[in-house]
């Protein structure tokens, strides 16, 4: 990267280095506090891709190519510094030059020919990334699953991450997270958080209600406040050897319920409820990171303002 960034999140004094804008209406989100100001919005995301593109290209953001105009209006897109809607794209870089390739699997989901920020950065970083899901015609979360259940058992490498591929990126180096999650979270899988729970379900049968509290009763066991308190499965890391023998298989039994329509299935055949059930039985070894260790959500709201305030005010520096 021709620029390095640290990022401090000010209320939980720490020191995150994945950020995620998920959900459609984070997009019309600005950040609550982002000191420098030029990095609200979208700012942070373009600076970064910036700092990594060495040859002059760009890349179209699948989100923010259609939805930006909708959110922010066509004076906020006349103002885009770069050409139609894109971002500056990360150049890769050889892979054979990381040696952080022999110790962890880096995999994502998509079917769009570009596959978005997180790839490309990690790319640019020398991080082989498994693309899952090309040949899927028409996606949907359900599809997640099944992908999942066939792709786990071929990983060899000692830990693994999962991340969504164009509402994810980086601050640098995603090394130290790696190397200190277990240890400093006292977890074997550590998934983002957020503050929305998702999704809700369809009927009281299988509503999501009992799970959204039993969500808040951890952090609430855990002497937290924070607004980051429900699991979101577009990004996580985990120990091959957990995921694997513990993850796996209550995925495969939470599956073949939903297809089977029985009484144990979850509350919606989105991929989240199903790790959200997952998390309930394997928590503490499984945990959120609801202080933004390494974690970041990239989105902001009335709500968030007025219960929370100060919670997501961020100091970025660069060298």
């Amino acid at each position: 990267m021709k620029t390095t960034f640290t990022v401090t999140n000010n209320h939980f004094n720490t020191c995150p280095v994945a950020f995620h804008h998920n959900g459609r209406p984070s997009l019309a989100a600005n950040m609550e506090n982002v000191t420098p100001s030029k990095y609200t919005k979208f700012g942070f995301k373009a600076a970064v891709m910036d700092a990594c593109c060495e040859d002059g290209k760009f890349f179209r953001g699948r989100k923010e190519a259609k939805w930006i105009k909708t959110y922010h209006g066509e004076d906020f897109v006349r103002e885009w510094p770069y050409p139609d809607k894109c971002y500056p794209a990360p150049t890769p870089s050889e892979i054979a030059n990381n040696s952080l390739n022999n110790h962890v699997h880096m995999f994502t989901i998509t079917n769009c020919n570009e596959h978005g920020s997180a790839v490309r950065q990690m790319r640019h970083n020398g991080m082989e990334v498994t693309i899952l899901g090309r040949d899927i015609k028409s996606y949907d979360h359900d599809l997640k699953i099944p992908l999942l259940i066939k792709h786990i058992p071929t990983i060899e490498s000692d830990l693994t991450m999962f991340f969504d591929s164009d509402d994810i990126w980086f601050s640098g180096s995603v090394k130290h997270l790696l190397q200190t999650f277990q240890k400093h979270k006292n977890c074997k899988m550590l998934c983002n958080a957020d503050a929305w729970f998702f999704p809700k379900g369809a009927n009281k049968r299988t509503n999501g209600d009992e799970m959204q509290s039993w969500m808040q009763e951890v952090i609430l066991n855990e002497g937290i406040k924070t607004p980051y308190t429900y699991l979101n499965s577009g990004l996580w890391v985990a120990e091959t050897k957990f995921l694997q023998e513990e993850f796996l298989p209550r995925l495969k039994v939470l599956r073949a319920a939903q297809d089977l329509n029985m009484d144990i299935q979850s509350y919606s055949d989105c991929d989240q409820s199903m790790f959200h059930f997952v998390y309930r039985d394997l928590y503490p070894a499984m945990q959120i990171d609801s202080t933004c260790e390494y974690f970041q959500p990239w989105n902001w709201s009335p709500w968030l303002e007025e219960n929370y305030k100060n919670y997501n005010s961020l100091t970025i520096t660069e060298k």
